[in-house]
């Protein structure tokens, strides 16, 4: 997917995620912002669902066993979250819809 700054999308992924781009997550039950603090590793901040207004920092992949790494409706993501009493993983259910809101900028090159 080529998208220019500012555009929107249903789909992207994982290895085309910019600094400060925003993936809004729809879940039967929940809605999740996961804001991107660093791409190379699906790092940002989460916030929504189990999470509350509580922005977490956590690691976004696809759930275990998924055939592709396109973020798009129908898949389970994951959030792995690290603390001092150790990992966590928060699987959601089937995504329902998903906006990907392109807003960094193209790593240099």
């Amino acid at each position: 997917m080529s998208c220019q700054s500012d555009s929107m999308a249903t789909e992207t992924m994982l290895d085309q995620l910019r600094v400060n781009d925003q993936i809004v997550i729809r879940t039967a039950h929940s809605t999740y912002i996961f804001l991107v603090i660093d791409p190379s590793k699906h790092l940002g901040l989460v916030v929504g669902g189990v999470f509350g207004d509580y922005a977490a920092e956590a690691i976004l992949e696809m759930e275990p066993g998924a055939r592709d790494h396109r973020l798009r409706a129908g898949v389970r993501l994951c959030f792995y979250i690290e603390s001092s009493a150790g990992g966590k993983r928060v699987t959601t259910s089937a995504v329902t819809d998903l906006i990907y809101r392109r807003t960094g900028k193209e790593p240099p090159r």
